[in-house]
């Protein structure tokens, strides 16, 4: 199976430009990436997309908070996060979401569930361990901005 052009790349939660550059192919007039856009929309339906990314911006929202005062409950981001997949693979089941969406989505509930994982295993002192927190509120902040866009994309294709 071949990768969509707008496949999400994972070094774009690590780092602003790489965000900033994907945001933009997404948004992009250029009749070719519109053309990429409605592809990768396919048959995506509003309230499917609206149903996953209601609980995934709000497992993002919870995390990113916790990670701000400090007091990160990872467990507990790490079972919203496996519930969000579930739901990304059900509304894909369901024909509700396309599979590209889905692939997107799926990337990045996994990286964060990968990232939050090793954050938990860390043995390291309490400045590294502050530092992958901060590391992890930026992953979080991306994905946040990349489902938001995704919203953006959808709504503008099925109005």
């Amino acid at each position: 199976m071949s990768r969509h052009p707008l496949a999400l790349r994972l070094e774009t939660l690590d780092d602003d430009v790489k965000l900033a550059n994907y945001i933009n192919e997404l948004l992009s007039t250029d009749p070719r990436r519109v053309r990429e856009v409605r592809n990768l929309i396919g048959d995506t339906s509003r309230s499917g997309y609206r149903r996953v990314h209601e609980h995934l911006a709000a497992t993002l929202d919870r995390l990113i908070s916790e990670l701000e005062v400090g007091s990160g409950d990872l467990r507990g981001s790490l079972l919203s996060l496996s519930k969000a997949l579930i739901l990304i693979e059900y509304q894909l089941a369901r024909k509700q979401i396309s599979e590209g969406l889905a692939n997107i989505l799926i990337d990045i509930v996994r990286k964060l569930m990968s990232d939050i994982s090793k954050a938990m295993e860390s043995k390291e002192s309490t400045k590294s361990s502050e530092e992958l927190k901060k590391l992890l509120k930026g992953k979080a902040e991306r994905a946040r901005t990349i489902i938001d866009c995704l919203a953006v994309l959808v709504y503008r294709e099925k109005r």
